[in-house]
């Protein structure tokens, strides 16, 4: 079954319809697929960045695609408390609403923009830049809700990648370039 909902869940489907139908069918299994049998550790390490980057633990966080709230709880456990969450999926964020963990958790298709947010000091992401799911369109105008001097911890699919610098306003200079990696992204924004 994991290895079905995996390669659905992937960009074998068409849209928004289809990942909500996928996440209905897929959601009281979709912790113990993922993190038990698949063994996906990109939640936790996403929350550990924040904790190792982010002083405050009062920040206001925004959990992007937050599913069942696996990164939210981890963040709790580092000590974050003002934790909101958008998902697309009604289902998973039932159970997401049940590790209490959550100021607020909204149903929100992230491919239809404009949406308002509200602003917020840190979000994170894992898993939903991904094909089939949140593509670099998103990323503009989730940006919006981002406050002055926010951080981001996201995990972005190889697919997604190349695409994200310029949908961050990230411009090349004329000239030989490397390409775009975290680090450099990292040294572009803090010259900003």
């Amino acid at each position: 079954m994991l290895s079905m909902m995996l390669w659905s869940g992937r960009g074998r489907w068409g849209g928004s319809a289809e990942a909500v139908e996928l996440y209905r069918e897929w959601a009281a299994s979709y912790d113990r697929d993922v993190f038990g049998v698949g063994r996906f550790t990109g939640s936790r390490r996403i929350a550990e960045l924040v904790g190792e980057f982010v002083d405050d633990r009062q920040a206001r966080v925004l959990d992007i695609g937050c599913g069942t709230g696996a990164v939210g709880q981890r963040l709790r456990e580092l000590g974050f408390d003002r934790i909101d969450g958008v998902d697309i999926s009604p289902e998973m964020l039932a159970i997401a609403r049940a590790t209490e963990v959550y100021g607020s958790l909204t149903v929100l298709d992230l491919n239809v923009a404009p949406f308002d947010l509200g602003e917020y000091d840190v979000m994170v992401s894992a898993g939903t830049f991904t094909s089939g799911h949140v593509g670099p369109d998103a990323v503009r105008p989730l940006l919006t809700a981002l406050a002055p001097g926010g951080a981001i911890a996201w995990s972005v699919a190889a697919v997604v990648w190349p695409t994200i610098p310029l949908q961050m306003g990230l411009v090349l200079r004329p000239g030989p370039q490397e390409p775009w990696t975290p680090y450099r992204m990292m040294a572009a924004f803090t010259e900003a």
